[in-house]
């Protein structure tokens, strides 16, 4: 009888071991951006990727993040990451792409192809989808920025996406609606090391949210 005791007590723990263990693997982060999360024109250690690994270890999150974020890369070229490292492995994927589509005013049709081309391979292959977009100035022109910009929302609702509609916001003052001068290179678009920080703030409690939504909290 007691060895029948202990073994029900073996079964009742091992689900809670389970749990703790799943709690404590190194969940792989892979950012699949442009320059915006590339560190364009920064030292390596002051990068998107590399400042939002440091806050989330900080934090106690247990996470590898890689990077597969490229100056001047379009989501056509995101395709090009789907099945290959650091992509392939990853459990969570931030898509950071869609602005230089916009810069090359690329058809709204074919953005949309070649998202519902890398977000439907991520789930299918269980990865969670962290989208995070932009919003345009009125050089687009109206129509276009509209197209892109309710295109973005549809993907995200369409496919049940974590979604920041606005990654660029905190570099912006929105007291004059311009670019803030101190966040930015001398190019005047690009995030300096300071304006990197600004874009993680802004960002990571939609990863820390992605964390939990892959634990399962």
């Amino acid at each position: 009888m007691f060895r029948l005791l202990f073994l029900g007590l073996l079964l009742c723990s091992a689900p809670a071991y389970a749990t703790a263990q799943e709690a404590t693997q190194k969940l792989v982060i892979a950012v699949l951006g442009d320059s915006l999360t590339s560190g364009f024109e920064l030292r390596g250690d002051q990068g998107y990727v590399q400042v939002l690994e440091r806050e989330l270890l900080a934090k106690g999150y247990n996470v590898d993040l890689r990077t597969a974020a490229i100056a001047g890369q379009s989501t056509r070229q995101g395709r090009d990451w789907v099945f290959i490292e650091p992509v392939l492995s990853a459990d969570i994927v931030l898509l950071q792409l869609g602005g230089n589509d916009a810069n090359y005013r690329v058809l709204p049709e074919r953005i949309k192809e070649n998202l519902d081309y890398m977000i439907t391979n991520f789930q299918q292959r269980g990865q969670l989808v962290v989208f995070m977009a932009n919003k345009f100035t009125p050089k687009y022109g109206q129509n276009y920025r509209a197209e892109i910009e309710d295109l973005f929302d549809a993907v995200a609702r369409d496919y049940d996406l974590l979604f920041e509609p606005f990654i660029y916001q905190p570099l912006i003052d929105f007291q004059t609606l311009l670019p803030r001068a101190e966040l930015l290179l001398e190019d005047g678009v690009h995030p300096n090391a300071a304006g990197v920080r600004e874009l993680v703030a802004h960002s990571i409690p939609l990863v820390e949210k992605a964390i939990r939504t892959r634990r399962g909290n």
